[in-house]
């Protein structure tokens, strides 16, 4: 019997192809079964789009022969390529990137979609590269699917934009004493966009009371495919007044603008180590969505969760992460509180009675290789970052997100460089301030220099994703660290991440 002919024979397998639903997405399945593995390993090929560095999408077909691509467990599948099949003037070889598939079985009627992240590796020859595919979704379409098909999901595609989009709040829940989330849903009934766990949004708000409308920026706090995308926010001290517009102006039926999730902070999903999540305060929002992730998508992983907080009253999404911690094997939740109240004590709320510590961890974590995931307050990150470095864990498996200005560092032993891009001694003039500053390779970006110089410039990302930073270029020119999501208008810099080419003057 033949693989197709096996595939035909198998009883169940119209419970794979019957669809719940009207439209074909709501098919989609987030963890290989032992049907979409037969399909996978009986496929002669797959049309594939590749998204590389540059943002840019590159058509390839893979594949030539059954069993090219294999099921390795719930989450990952491996592919071969043949050298020849890989472009290598567009892609890297060992690179990761996002990636869409359609595998084909010849006389197979349904057709197999998939998304997922494909990591590049040399192969078991010297003229093959191998690649872990690490899925993020995938469901069973009729064969027509190929001929119109971009094999991009649609709903993905359709949830890039450029500028701001207009959300609707649809649910406003309270979390703690000083947190409080906002549900939200796109005006124009288009999809929710398409994220990585980790990552945030820049939001913009208009204010009847303020010249300007507020913009600042939020870690997604729940998971890719849920039914709203959430924004978690701390009502901050009095001098931060954004959030509290937020927490008192803004509730169900208003409307939030949103720039499209961004942000380097996010979840490896091609990774296989166990994980440790570190965080303190309103630092657990990225790490509660790439919990909800881990779970919803069955994952195999090992994940400690470990978070710190002043007492019971502050601590947010109390109830929701421990019920997920009484439902998943492979969660083990620990939780801190500093200054517990008696009522905490009474109702045993926490685990520790202190401060989340590298000796802490030591007690904790039996001994294994992780990937550490750090988000909190700019001393608590470097206290726990420092202690991670000090004991021998590779800067490279420390991950962390800084919601303050003044930002962690690591440090690994080597020297700084100059930042890329700049020239040095260029002349920075600020018009409206009346000073002329000489740039030096000490500054990381053109909003420091200006801050050094004691020029006051609204910022709130220090990223370019807000786009509060943004600032008329009188003459001359700017470059940035690295490539933008989104550029600014012409004429304009974001000055938080902008480098001086030559002299310039900007509008400040």
């Amino acid at each position: 019997m033949g693989t197709a002919d096996r595939m035909r024979s198998l009883d169940d397998i119209a419970d794979v192809y019957a669809p719940p639903g009207p439209i074909p997405l709501d098919k989609v399945m987030y963890r290989f079964d032992r049907h979409i593995g037969a399909f996978m390993e009986a496929a002669t090929f797959a049309l594939v789009n590749v998204r590389n560095r540059q943002g840019r999408q590159v058509a390839l077909v893979l594949g030539g022969a059954p069993g090219f691509a294999r099921v390795m467990d719930p989450l990952t599948a491996t592919v071969e390529i043949n050298e020849d099949s890989w472009p290598t003037g567009d892609l890297e070889r060992d690179g990761t990137y996002d990636a869409g598939f359609l595998f084909i079985v010849p006389g197979i009627k349904e057709t197999l979609r998939m998304k997922g992240h494909l990591s590049i590796a040399p192969g078991k020859t010297p003229t093959s590269l191998e690649a872990a595919l690490a899925l993020e979704n995938t469901f069973f379409h009729c064969a027509k699917a190929l001929i119109r098909s971009h094999v991009w999901d649609p709903k993905a595609q359709s949830s890039r934009w450029s500028g701001l989009r207009a959300f609707k709040c649809v649910e406003k829940t309270r979390d703690s004493s000083v947190i409080t989330s906002f549900h939200l849903q796109p005006i124009d009934g288009a999809s929710l966009p398409d994220f990585v766990p980790g990552q945030h949004v820049a939001i913009e708000v208009e204010d009847p009371a303020a010249a300007q409308p507020w913009r600042r920026v939020y870690s997604i706090s729940n998971r890719p495919g849920a039914d709203t995308l959430r924004i978690s926010v701390k009502r901050e001290a009095e001098h931060e007044a954004g959030s509290a517009f937020l927490h008192d102006h803004i509730g169900v039926g208003d409307v939030i603008n949103l720039r499209r999730p961004a942000g380097s902070f996010k979840l490896d999903l091609a990774s296989r180590r166990p994980l440790v999540l570190l965080s303190a305060g309103v630092g657990l929002t990225p790490m509660v969505s790439m919990l909800d992730h881990l779970v919803a998508t069955g994952s195999e992983r090992r994940v400690w969760f470990i978070h710190g907080a002043t007492c019971g009253d502050h601590h947010a999404m109390r109830e929701h992460v421990r019920g997920l911690e009484a439902s998943h094997r492979n969660l083990e939740v620990h939780i801190a509180y500093s200054r517990p109240s008696e009522d905490d004590v009474r109702a045993r709320l926490f685990d520790t009675h202190g401060r989340i510590s590298v000796d802490l961890l030591k007690r904790l974590l039996p001994w294994d290789d992780y990937d550490f995931y750090v988000c909190g307050p700019t001393d608590f990150m470097q206290s726990v970052i420092d202690g991670l470095v000090a004991h021998s864990v590779p800067p490279g498996r420390i991950y962390w997100e800084a919601f303050a200005t003044d930002k962690p560092t690591i440090v690994t032993g080597s020297a700084a460089t100059p930042m890329a891009g700049a020239e040095a001694d260029a002349v920075v003039q600020f018009q409206r301030s009346g000073k002329i500053v000489t740039w030096e390779s000490r500054f990381s970006s053109l909003l420091n220099l200006a801050e050094a110089a004691g020029i006051s410039a609204p910022s709130s990302c220090r990223s370019g994703e807000c786009f509060s930073c943004m600032t008329r270029i009188v003459s001359g020119e700017v470059r940035y660290h690295e490539p933008l999501e989104e550029m600014p208008e012409d004429g304009t810099a974001l000055i938080c991440c902008a480098l001086p080419v030559g002299d310039v003057t900007l509008d400040l």
